[in-house]
Protein backbone atom coordinates (compact mmCIF):
# COMPACT_ATOMS: atom_id res chain seq x y z
CA UNK A 1 0.00 0.00 0.00
CA UNK A 2 1.70 3.72 -0.83
CA UNK A 3 -0.93 5.59 0.78
CA UNK A 4 0.24 6.76 3.93
CA UNK A 5 -2.17 5.62 6.58
CA UNK A 6 -2.75 8.79 8.37
CA UNK A 7 -5.14 10.17 5.46
CA UNK A 8 -7.48 6.61 4.70
CA UNK A 9 -11.06 7.32 5.67
CA UNK A 10 -12.43 5.52 8.37
CA UNK A 11 -16.17 5.41 8.61
CA UNK A 12 -18.74 4.31 10.50
CA UNK A 13 -20.18 0.89 9.07
CA UNK A 14 -23.65 0.33 7.62
CA UNK A 15 -25.91 -2.07 6.91
CA UNK A 16 -24.06 -1.62 2.83
CA UNK A 17 -20.86 -3.05 4.56
CA UNK A 18 -22.29 -5.80 6.21
CA UNK A 19 -21.41 -8.50 2.96
CA UNK A 20 -17.82 -6.83 2.99
CA UNK A 21 -17.11 -7.33 6.50
CA UNK A 22 -18.20 -11.00 6.92
CA UNK A 23 -16.11 -11.85 4.01
CA UNK A 24 -12.63 -10.09 5.53
CA UNK A 25 -14.00 -11.58 8.90
CA UNK A 26 -13.98 -14.73 7.90
CA UNK A 27 -10.66 -14.00 5.77
CA UNK A 28 -8.69 -12.88 8.97
CA UNK A 29 -10.09 -15.73 11.24
CA UNK A 30 -9.07 -18.59 9.62
CA UNK A 31 -5.43 -17.33 10.49
CA UNK A 32 -7.04 -17.81 13.94
CA UNK A 33 -8.52 -20.77 13.89
CA UNK A 34 -4.86 -22.52 12.21
CA UNK A 35 -2.57 -20.51 15.41
CA UNK A 36 -5.24 -21.83 17.60
CA UNK A 37 -6.05 -25.41 16.37
CA UNK A 38 -10.28 -25.02 16.01
CA UNK A 39 -12.95 -24.02 14.27
CA UNK A 40 -14.99 -23.48 17.09
CA UNK A 41 -14.74 -19.38 16.35
CA UNK A 42 -17.99 -17.50 16.68
CA UNK A 43 -16.61 -15.10 13.71
CA UNK A 44 -16.29 -18.27 11.29
CA UNK A 45 -19.60 -19.08 11.92
CA UNK A 46 -21.53 -16.04 12.13
CA UNK A 47 -24.43 -15.53 9.23
CA UNK A 48 -24.74 -11.92 7.06
CA UNK A 49 -27.75 -11.67 8.99
CA UNK A 50 -25.92 -11.51 12.23
CA UNK A 51 -23.14 -9.33 11.16
CA UNK A 52 -25.95 -7.09 10.07
CA UNK A 53 -27.63 -7.59 13.30
CA UNK A 54 -24.46 -6.75 15.10
CA UNK A 55 -24.31 -2.80 13.74
CA UNK A 56 -26.79 -1.82 15.93
CA UNK A 57 -24.78 -3.13 19.19
CA UNK A 58 -21.65 -2.18 18.01
CA UNK A 59 -20.02 0.84 16.85
CA UNK A 60 -18.63 -0.42 13.70
CA UNK A 61 -16.12 1.38 11.86
CA UNK A 62 -14.54 0.22 8.04
CA UNK A 63 -11.22 1.41 6.72
CA UNK A 64 -11.41 1.61 2.69
CA UNK A 65 -8.41 1.74 0.49
CA UNK A 66 -9.32 2.74 -3.45
CA UNK A 67 -13.29 1.82 -2.17
CA UNK A 68 -11.89 -1.64 -1.16
CA UNK A 69 -12.33 -2.47 2.53
CA UNK A 70 -8.83 -3.23 3.79
CA UNK A 71 -9.72 -3.07 7.85
CA UNK A 72 -12.31 -2.97 10.57
CA UNK A 73 -12.84 -3.07 14.41
CA UNK A 74 -15.58 -2.53 16.53
CA UNK A 75 -16.33 -1.01 20.05
CA UNK A 76 -18.97 -1.34 22.78
CA UNK A 77 -19.61 0.40 26.47
CA UNK A 78 -19.88 -2.28 29.29
CA UNK A 79 -19.91 -0.29 32.04
CA UNK A 80 -17.06 2.06 32.42
CA UNK A 81 -15.11 -0.53 29.76
CA UNK A 82 -15.03 0.02 26.56
CA UNK A 83 -14.66 -3.12 24.77
CA UNK A 84 -12.99 -3.63 21.38
CA UNK A 85 -12.92 -6.54 18.97
CA UNK A 86 -13.39 -7.58 15.76
CA UNK A 87 -10.30 -5.59 14.93
CA UNK A 88 -9.39 -7.18 11.48
CA UNK A 89 -6.80 -6.22 8.42
CA UNK A 90 -7.32 -7.45 4.92
CA UNK A 91 -4.08 -10.13 4.76
CA UNK A 92 -2.30 -8.74 1.90
CA UNK A 93 -2.57 -5.33 3.67
CA UNK A 94 -1.05 -6.48 7.05
CA UNK A 95 2.55 -4.95 8.10
CA UNK A 96 1.57 -1.80 7.10
CA UNK A 97 0.38 -0.11 10.79
CA UNK A 98 -3.52 -0.44 9.66
CA UNK A 99 -4.29 -3.01 13.13
CA UNK A 100 -2.52 -0.39 15.22
CA UNK A 101 -3.95 2.79 13.71
CA UNK A 102 -7.65 1.17 13.84
CA UNK A 103 -7.33 -0.04 17.52
CA UNK A 104 -6.20 3.82 18.68
CA UNK A 105 -9.12 5.17 16.45
CA UNK A 106 -11.42 2.79 17.89
CA UNK A 107 -9.87 3.29 21.55
CA UNK A 108 -10.19 7.00 20.66
CA UNK A 109 -13.99 7.01 19.61
CA UNK A 110 -14.84 5.80 23.63
CA UNK A 111 -17.58 8.08 25.65
CA UNK A 112 -17.02 9.54 28.44
CA UNK A 113 -16.60 7.78 31.61
CA UNK A 114 -14.47 4.80 30.34
CA UNK A 115 -11.77 3.75 33.08
CA UNK A 116 -10.46 0.57 31.03
CA UNK A 117 -10.41 -0.54 27.54
CA UNK A 118 -10.72 -4.35 27.17
CA UNK A 119 -10.50 -7.27 23.96
CA UNK A 120 -10.14 -10.47 23.66
CA UNK A 121 -7.97 -12.80 21.55
CA UNK A 122 -7.23 -16.01 20.97
CA UNK A 123 -4.84 -18.16 23.54
CA UNK A 124 -2.25 -18.79 21.20
CA UNK A 125 -2.67 -15.65 18.79
CA UNK A 126 0.79 -14.63 19.19
CA UNK A 127 0.91 -12.12 16.70
CA UNK A 128 -2.30 -10.56 18.13
CA UNK A 129 -1.44 -10.56 21.83
CA UNK A 130 2.36 -9.10 20.25
CA UNK A 131 0.59 -6.09 18.73
CA UNK A 132 -2.08 -5.61 21.53
CA UNK A 133 1.06 -5.65 24.58
CA UNK A 134 3.07 -3.29 22.28
CA UNK A 135 0.01 -0.59 22.66
CA UNK A 136 -0.17 -0.57 26.40
CA UNK A 137 -2.68 -3.93 26.87
CA UNK A 138 -2.05 -6.53 29.64
CA UNK A 139 -2.75 -9.85 29.64
CA UNK A 140 -5.57 -10.49 32.49
CA UNK A 141 -6.09 -14.16 32.01
CA UNK A 142 -8.94 -16.95 30.43
CA UNK A 143 -11.77 -15.04 28.78
CA UNK A 144 -13.42 -18.55 27.81
CA UNK A 145 -11.96 -21.75 26.32
CA UNK A 146 -9.22 -21.18 24.02
CA UNK A 147 -9.50 -16.86 24.54
CA UNK A 148 -7.54 -14.73 26.61
CA UNK A 149 -8.54 -10.97 28.40
CA UNK A 150 -6.22 -7.65 27.83
CA UNK A 151 -6.96 -4.49 28.93
CA UNK A 152 -5.28 -1.55 29.30
CA UNK A 153 -6.48 1.74 31.17
CA UNK A 154 -7.77 4.51 29.22
CA UNK A 155 -6.13 7.12 31.51
CA UNK A 156 -2.57 6.03 29.75
CA UNK A 157 -1.65 7.19 26.38
CA UNK A 158 0.54 5.33 24.52
CA UNK A 159 4.11 6.51 24.47
CA UNK A 160 6.01 7.32 20.59
CA UNK A 161 6.77 4.12 20.98
CA UNK A 162 3.36 2.57 20.95
CA UNK A 163 2.41 3.55 17.39
CA UNK A 164 0.32 5.72 15.44
CA UNK A 165 -1.59 8.42 18.20
CA UNK A 166 -5.61 7.97 17.83
CA UNK A 167 -5.62 10.41 15.54
CA UNK A 168 -3.46 8.76 12.80
CA UNK A 169 -6.44 8.33 10.57
CA UNK A 170 -8.76 10.84 9.31
CA UNK A 171 -12.31 10.39 10.33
Amino acid sequence: MSKNIRTLPVRPATARDAAELLVLQRCCWVDEAIANDTLDIAALHETLAEVTAGLDRWHTWCLRYDGRLVGAVRARRAGDSWHLGRLMVAPDQRGAGLGRALLRYAEAQAPAGISTFALETGRHSTANIRLYRSCGYRLVGAAGPGAVLLTRPATTRPTAAEGQPATGIAG
